[in-house]
């Protein structure tokens, strides 16, 4: 960032020098120019000062609808610095993390990071910045705005205050206006998502201890006839191990034994209704 700035200042010093030069110049100039002349320049240059007010203005105007437009979005909308510091939030984002909008500004995103997974953050933040580090170690390639691929991660944060949830992020890798490297990143609340998941879960473990208590041979299969489960006594009986049944068809089991046309017949007219 320092050596961004310096750049930023040497152009500057460098146009304000030759704007002096220039000046100086018109200066020594004037008694050679006439009165026409200087009405001619004077209305230039008023027309040109009205014309740079214009478009200063239209600058504004889009900067502000843009702001607008990151601010009301209804995705959180972070950036960080390479230190992992806020420097900017949109309010969705203030909203997700439980924060009022600005506050977060200079905070570090580890205070919201869930304790047992600051370490997949950290190598999530790590590695997204080795991965592109090559944007910007060349001072010669170095280019404000340029980005890298963006990497995605799950974990646990809390809000502010001290509320956990399951957030889903993706950030990029890109430089700043003075060169330095920080990440863009997108935040999104996929607890809902996760807590069905663990339902999903409980459910499937839950179908599964009932097959394995009914004492009977029992497969349970998917609409495509493969099994998704084969319970002890199955195994026991046909001598086959669950590795050889989960997953196959249920007419390649074995030599094929359970490959009988009524049976196929039967299991295909039945089975997807």
């Amino acid at each position: 960032m320092i050596a961004g700035k310096e750049t930023s200042l040497y152009r500057a010093e460098v146009l304000r020098r030759c704007a002096e030069a220039k000046t100086v110049m018109m200066a020594e100039n004037m008694e050679l120019i006439s009165p026409e002349e200087t009405r001619r320049m004077l209305y230039e240059l008023r027309l040109h000062k009205i014309e740079l007010e214009m478009q200063n203005k239209e600058m504004i105007d889009i900067q502000a609808r843009y702001l607008t437009l990151y601010d009301q979005a209804p995705v959180g909308y972070f950036t960080l610095s390479e230190q992992g510091l806020f420097l900017e939030t949109n309010l969705a984002a203030s909203a997700i993390l439980g924060s009022n909008h600005g506050t977060l500004i200079k905070q570090p995103i580890s205070r919201f990071i869930f304790k047992e997974d600051q370490d997949t953050y950290y190598l999530h933040h790590k590695h997204l910045f080795e991965t592109h580090s090559s944007l910007w170690q060349d001072s010669a390639q170095i280019n404000s705005g340029r980005t890298g691929k963006p990497r995605a991660c799950e974990l646990r944060m809390v809000k502010n205050d001290g509320t956990p949830f399951w957030a889903h992020l993706v950030s990029t890798a890109m430089q700043d206006t003075d060169a330095a490297p920080v990440s863009f990143n997108v935040i999104s609340d996929i607890t809902s998502r996760r807590l069905a998941e663990v339902e999903i879960q409980d459910a499937r473990e839950y179908a599964e201890n009932i097959v394995e208590t009914v004492r009977e041979p029992l497969l349970v299969l998917n609409p495509d006839l493969k099994i998704l489960t084969a319970n002890h006594s199955f195994c026991d009986t046909f001598k086959v191990t669950p590795e050889e049944t989960v997953g196959n068809f249920i007419f390649d089991l074995g030599n094929r034994q359970w490959d009988i046309p009524g049976l196929r017949v039967l299991l295909e007219e039945i089975l997807p209704n």
